[in-house]
């Protein structure tokens, strides 16, 4: 799952993947409340699920190095 800071259309605080979405639900509490150093605005967070085919289709045309595609 990834997140979106859409008042700059840019995922500024960039991309997180959950296993499931009650987590990413946990963290986007977390970064919209009183606790987080710099609280978010809940509406700028966005939960979508992974779309596993577009994600390899990206992989394949626009190939890229990354550390979060590079198993360790």
């Amino acid at each position: 799952m990834a997140f979106w800071h859409p008042s700059s259309h840019m995922p500024e605080h960039g991309l997180c993947r959950f296993a499931t979405k009650a987590k990413a639900e946990a963290y986007v509490d977390f970064l919209s409340s009183t606790a987080c150093p710099e609280p978010l605005n809940r509406a700028d967070l966005l939960i979508e699920s992974f779309d596993h085919t577009e994600h390899e289709r990206l992989m394949t045309e626009y190939p890229q190095a990354s550390a979060w595609e590079t198993p360790l």
